[in-house]
């Protein structure tokens, strides 16, 4: 997966009718509500501001959900024709942490539901077609376990999480022993199938 780094800006026009596509970095779907509600105080004479936004939560701030969180808005076009095909530009793309602003000027000629569709796809790709490494970081999802542990396991559960490259995020002592909360490569079992062949160690999900 990849995230934007900066913001990137492109225009086009079609049958009179002025689009301008803005590709911006975002951590929730509240950051792009309140880069919505900007975009509409620069251009309160806009026809229509259609947008989509793709989100993967962290384990810091996730809540315990880390499923990958879409939105889109036709924001008045017909049902279909211009969130969606931004959004599928994302998905094409790969790209995550980001939302695609499509500002619409209209030129007075109506473009037809598969007008708009072509329309709002080709001002995503436009902006897209910007994004090269210097302005896209590649991002490796990360998911978080909870190991409970005797006290005398901690150290070695401490050596396996730096192993296989988990981060330590959090620790807690109580009575029964120690809870180490570990981000790991989404996907990388490793660690989990260590711990649980050991006795007194268990994953609290």
């Amino acid at each position: 997966m990849q995230q934007p780094l900066i913001s990137l800006q492109a225009e086009t026009e079609e049958k009179r009718s002025r689009f301008i596509s803005l590709l911006i970095p975002v951590t929730s779907e509240e950051s792009v509500r309140n880069r919505l509600a900007t975009e509409w105080q620069a251009h309160p004479k806009a026809s229509h501001i259609c947008w989509a936004f793709r989100v993967q939560p962290t384990p810091a701030n996730a809540g315990g959900n880390l499923q990958l969180q879409e939105g889109y808005s036709d924001d008045g076009e017909p049902s279909g024709t211009a969130g969606m095909p931004i959004l599928k530009q994302l998905r094409h793309g790969n790209l995550i942490n980001c939302a695609l602003l499509v500002i619409r000027y209209y030129g007075g000629t109506k473009l037809g539901t598969g007008g708009l569709q072509r329309a709002y796809s080709r001002s995503a790709q436009d902006v897209l077609a910007q994004l090269n490494e210097e302005s896209c970081e590649h991002i490796i999802p990360r998911q978080r376990l909870r190991i409970a542990c005797d006290f005398a396991e901690e150290a070695h559960i401490r050596y396996l999480a730096e192993r296989y490259d988990g981060v330590l995020q959090n620790t807690q002592y109580d009575k029964q022993g120690v809870i180490l909360e570990v981000d790991i490569k989404e996907g990388d079992d490793r660690l989990r199938q260590d711990v649980l062949v050991r006795a007194g160690v268990y994953i609290k999900e």
